[in-house]
């Protein structure tokens, strides 16, 4: 099945995905898209009977870890990287406005 591009489809797949073609576009963008389908058709005519389906292109696992319960860091160890405190509370800059 040879698919040719012209100036129609081009013209429809523009008012489909909503673009503005103007008509200098149009012989250039038909001639890519007939490139593009071209090269589809090539890619269909491929056999991949046989051929397992490809997830992604790096087949590789995804490394866990053990998923094993461990203390939690002391409060003190967590506020000496802190800059201010107040309270045991972080303290921090105001980003809003006094009405926010």
């Amino acid at each position: 099945m040879s698919t040719r591009a012209d100036a129609a489809m081009v013209a429809k797949m523009a008012r489909l995905a909503r673009l503005q073609v103007g008509a200098d576009e149009t012989a250039g963008l038909a001639r890519d898209l007939g490139a593009i389908l071209s090269y589809v058709e090539e890619l269909q005519s491929i056999d991949t009977a046989g051929i397992e389906p490809m997830i992604h292109a790096a087949q590789q696992g995804t490394p866990l870890r053990a998923d094993v319960v461990q203390p939690g860091l002391a409060p003190g160890a967590i506020q000496g990287n802190a800059p201010a405190m107040s309270a045991g509370s972080f303290t921090v800059p105001r980003v809003l406005g006094q009405g926010a």
